[in-house]
């Protein structure tokens, strides 16, 4: 498995094609192994192309190791707003742990970012979250991130009511 993860990390970092780059970051978070997690931030923080770098955070999230957190999270302090969302994508893979920075992460200047915030804090729907959210949702500038937190509570909503058998009341307290 080492020779692997080695051969991947080489191809993530010297490869000449975005594609190649893109996949080795995409099979190493499928590995989930630490030893890829220096080579998975230097390529989200570093690399020319979005996507590898949207790959190489997403490889981060699914390893969720201490150290992939605390990289992620550092994230939200880097000029590209492209390495910022990344970050808030990953991040929903870590769940509850990462909260706090990506409500945190809310007051970004870009509406992208904030959007993929609102989209990890509803995946993680933990009752800081959707106060949050809710605060989005009535609040933001960007008409996208308020659509984006609307959606995301009423699926929040259903999902809650449907696991608590108790769809009905909650369709009605929604008005559907």
């Amino acid at each position: 498995m080492e020779e692997i993860i080695a051969t991947l990390v080489q191809a993530l970092s010297k490869d000449n094609s975005w594609q190649v780059r893109k996949t080795a970051a995409d099979a190493l978070g499928i590995i989930a192994s630490d030893e890829a997690t220096t080579a998975l931030a230097v390529a989200m923080l570093t690399d020319d192309d979005d996507d590898v770098c949207l790959s190489a955070a997403r490889a981060l999230g699914r390893i969720g190791s201490p150290k992939a957190v605390k990289i992620l999270m550092h994230a939200f302090h880097d000029p590209n707003p492209v390495v910022r969302q990344a970050a808030a994508e990953a991040l929903h893979f870590i769940g509850e742990a990462a909260t706090s920075a990506l409500v945190a992460a809310l007051s970004d200047e870009d509406a992208n970012v904030r959007w993929a915030v609102v989209r990890a804090l509803g995946s993680i729907a933990t009752e800081e979250a959707i106060k949050a959210i809710a605060r989005v949702l009535t609040s933001d500038s960007d008409v996208g991130v308020r659509q984006a937190a609307a959606e995301v509570l009423g699926y929040i909503a259903v999902t809650r009511a449907k696991k608590d058998n108790n769809w009905a009341k909650e369709k009605s307290a929604l008005n559907l």
